[in-house]
C-alpha cells in the first residue's frame, strides 16, 4: 500500500510575507521621495528618474513572492508518496511563479542599473572620458538585459508548459538553466560592481582633504549600494 502524506506548511512563512511587503513599501517611498525632490525644486525628470519609475512597476518580483506564499507554493513542503516527493498542483503553481519571477528580475535589474547609469552620467557630465565610460556600460547593461530576459522567456523554447513541468522533466528538456542561471548571478554582480565603483576615480581626484574623499566615496558607494540591493 503506497504511503502517502502531505507536510504543513512551515510556521515562518510570515516573514517572507513580511519582508516582501516591507520591500515593496521602501521601493514606493525611495521613488516617490525621489518624484517629490524633483518637483520641489521644480526640476524636469530625467531619463534616470523615468527609468526609476519603470522599474518600480517592474519589480512586481515582490509581488510574485507574495502571491505564491499566501497560496502556499512557496515555503511549502513537497507531497511525498513512498518517501520520494511528487508533482502536485502547489508545486505546478511554484513553478509558474519561479517563471514569472526570473523572467520580470532582468527588466528590473537592467533597469536599475541603467538608471543608476544616466544618474551618474548627469551628475559628471563635463568630464568626457567619463561620459563614454557611462555609455559603453549602458549599451553593455541594455544588451545583457536583453540577452538574458529572451533566454529566460525562452528556455523551454515556445513549450511554455514546460516551464512548470516536474523538475526532472523540465532540467532535461529545457536548456541548460543552472549554467545560465550561474552565468546570470556573476555578471549580475560584476556589473553591479562596476557601475558602484565608477565614480571613486572622479572623487580622487577633487583637491580635497583625504578624509572628505572617503566620506564622499563612501555616500556614493551606500548610495548605489542602496538602490541596487532594494531589487
Amino acid at each position: 500500500m503506497a504511503y502517502h502524506r502531505k507536510l504543513a506548511l512551515v510556521n515562518d512563512r510570515t516573514g517572507l510575507i513580511v519582508m516582501a511587503s516591507l520591500f515593496c513599501v521602501i521601493q514606493l517611498v525611495v521613488v516617490a521621495s525621489r518624484i517629490y525632490a524633483r518637483r520641489l525644486r521644480r526640476m524636469r525628470y530625467g531619463t534616470d528618474d523615468w527609468l526609476a519609475i519603470v522599474a518600480v512597476f517592474v519589480l512586481g518580483l515582490n509581488g510574485v513572492f507574495l502571491a505564491g506564499t499566501v497560496q502556499g507554493a512557496i515555503t511549502g513542503h513537497s507531497q511525498v508518496v513512498d518517501d520520494w516527493p511528487v508533482t502536485s498542483p502547489l508545486e505546478h503553481l511554484a513553478q509558474k511563479y519561479k517563471y514569472a519571477f526570473q523572467t520580470t528580475e532582468k527588466i528590473a535589474f537592467g533597469l536599475i542599473k541603467l538608471s543608476i547609469l544616466f544618474l551618474w552620467k548627469r551628475m559628471i557630465s563635463p568630464i568626457r572620458w567619463f561620459q563614454v565610460s557611462c555609455w559603453i556600460m549602458i549599451g553593455v547593461v541594455t544588451a545583457w538585459m536583453i540577452a538574458f530576459f529572451f533566454a529566460t522567456l525562452f528556455q523551454c523554447y515556445t513549450q511554455w508548459a514546460w516551464n512548470w513541468a516536474p523538475i526532472t522533466f523540465f532540467l532535461t528538456q529545457c536548456t541548460n538553466t543552472l549554467n545560465m542561471l550561474t552565468v546570470f548571478t556573476v555578471t549580475d554582480i560584476v556589473t553591479d560592481v562596476i557601475i558602484i565603483t565608477m565614480p571613486v576615480p572622479i572623487v580622487w581626484q577633487l583637491h580635497l582633504p583625504t578624509a572628505k574623499k572617503l566620506g564622499l566615496t563612501a555616500r556614493s558607494e551606500r548610495g548605489s549600494r542602496g538602490c541596487t540591493s532594494t531589487s
